[in-house]
């Protein structure tokens, strides 16, 4: 799905740790949405109105997701994204030298987006992929200078990818997740603490694939101290409930518990590290539930002329359509680089050892049986792309990208034919984007 540039409040909480929740955010196609311009302001009042428009063309080699077994369809693709924020002054306008006339006392942000999607193929059942997504965002911080600060937040999406790279097939989903984070900073502000709690439901609109759909709740403490100038240290404490309306063997009560410390070591070099405790607490009787560590880490440097690059490697658990649960051990890396005035460069990647528990019945999923009691997937993605920022509400990029599953899993149906899931996916695409 299309990458949400929201800025949602439970990350503070997970500062530490990747935020990537129940649900991987991950996007077949470009990783850039938009990119805000310093918008319209309302009067005298410190509101800010963004407008803009996004029209990309480009190629997608593998429109079905098919294994190489398969005559593999490939076509161009027109994606036209127009999206309208509301909210407080935005930082251009604060760079600018406007403000209010004394701080804040609520700041927010209201954010719509609609893309749609055509696929430009004689071919009847690639066009009939045409699609439209949904995105709504919001986002209320209440004192957000304060010693205390309460944000209420809610995300909508309504998306025809896939969920999380589990399955190749585009089936439509819409997904909701709300909740609030509040947040203390006693005394010197060298110690936060916070406390937060969200719900999310995710829905299956195609009815093939709507025993995998869920409704959760995570709630979230942590506490982050500043002990030297550039050094923090974390504790995080997540626990929820997840539960499948059509699948109650996978219940579960997944909980996290992490400590890490992240540091600017030198001017061009940082660092951060978490490791802690993962359990995905299957409810159902006989049902097999992650029991390990958890961990994730980072490597930042600093380059010349602005460059930045980061090695990572991190380690978590999911719920999963087709099991109790399955683990990602990722490598990953990012680059980004600005390389002349307003280009700017920027590559990122990585590989998921992924290995599955607990499947479901083969029935539930509509087969026969599996080829392995076991399921095991590497998983590579790849983005490179180069932007042009030609003005402060105009720029244009060029994008490619890579997804591919590799595995010898495969689906049995009752005639014996067998379904593969692995697939490799390339896409390139040209953008124009007006953001103001």
């Amino acid at each position: 799905m299309f990458r949400l540039r929201l800025i949602v409040a439970i990350g503070l909480a997970l500062w530490a740790v990747p935020a990537r929740a129940q649900t991987d955010s991950w996007n077949p196609y470009s990783t850039t949405v938009y990119r805000e311009g310093p918008g319209f302001r309302l009067g005298g009042a410190p509101l800010v109105f963004h407008p803009g428009i996004a029209a990309e063309v480009g190629y997608d080699s593998n429109v079905f997701y098919e294994p190489d077994t398969l005559p593999i369809r490939g076509a161009p693709i027109l994606r036209v994204r127009a999206h309208l924020d509301f909210g407080t002054l935005p930082p251009q306008r604060l760079e600018l030298g406007e403000s209010s006339t004394a701080d804040q006392k609520i700041d927010f942000r209201f954010s719509t987006q609609v893309e749609y999607r055509e696929y430009l193929s004689s071919d009847q059942a690639v066009q009939d992929q045409r699609s439209v997504n949904l995105y709504a965002g919001a986002d209320l911080g209440i004192l957000p200078k304060g010693p205390f600060t309460l944000r209420l937040f809610d995300t909508f999406v309504r998306t025809v990818d896939p969920r999380n790279q589990e399955g190749p097939q585009n089936f439509t989903r819409d997904y909701n997740r709300g909740g609030f984070l509040a947040t203390l900073r006693p005394g010197t502000g060298r110690l936060e603490l916070g406390l937060g709690d969200s719900v999310d439901f995710n829905l299956w609109e195609s009815k093939d694939v709507r025993f995998g759909n869920t409704v959760g709740d995570e709630a979230t403490a942590f506490a982050r101290f500043r002990f030297l100038q550039q050094t923090v240290g974390s504790l995080t404490v997540r626990a929820g409930y997840r539960t499948y309306t059509r699948q109650p063997q996978l219940e579960s009560a997944p909980i996290r518990a992490m400590v890490g410390v992240s540091s600017l070591i030198t001017t061009w070099f940082g660092a951060a590290a978490s490791i802690g405790y993962g359990n995905s607490l299957a409810l159902a009787k006989g049902g097999v539930s992650f029991s390990s560590v958890i961990a994730n880490a980072e490597a930042r440097f600093f380059l010349p002329r602005g460059a930045r690059l980061t090695l990572g490697y991190d380690r978590d658990f999911f719920d999963s359509l087709f099991a109790n649960f399955y683990v990602d051990d990722r490598i990953f890396v990012s680059f980004d680089h600005p390389v002349v005035y307003r280009l700017t460069a920027h590559l990122d990647g990585g590989v998921r050892f992924r290995h599955y528990e607990g499947l479901v019945d083969p029935t539930t999923v509509q087969y026969a049986s599996y080829s392995s009691p076991d399921r095991n997937d590497i998983v590579y993605d790849l983005h490179a792309e180069l932007n042009v920022r030609a003005t402060n509400w105009l720029s244009c990029g060029v994008s490619y990208n890579l997804v591919a599953d590799r595995t010898d899993f495969e689906f049995i149906r009752a005639s014996g034919e067998r379904v593969r899931v692995d697939y490799i996916k390339h896409s390139v695409f040209a953008r124009v984007d007006v953001a103001y």
